[in-house]
């Protein structure tokens, strides 16, 4: 299997994604909005991509990213809590 990171085109693409998923995730953005903000014409060739690359499509992968962090944070909060009482 190639390396993405050999081909300027392919890097330059996971970087653009890699924008839309922080701008997805810190800005709670739209994905169409998100779409145009990273470069894309379209907002389907965008989905495509982005599920390609992430697994999910934008909207599921986020809020499958915020439900992790969500469940971090509760269980730090508890490993934190224990210690102190």
């Amino acid at each position: 299997m190639p390396n993405p990171l050999n081909e300027p085109t392919q890097f330059q693409k996971q970087l653009r994604l890699q924008k839309a998923r922080s701008l997805l995730l810190m800005e709670s953005a739209d994905a169409t909005e998100v779409a145009y903000r990273a470069g894309y014409e379209s907002a389907s060739q965008f989905s495509r991509e982005y599920s390609r690359m992430f697994g999910f499509p934008p909207k599921a992968d986020i809020k499958r990213l915020k439900e992790t962090f969500e469940q971090i944070e509760r269980n730090t909060d508890q490993i934190f809590v224990g210690t102190l009482t």
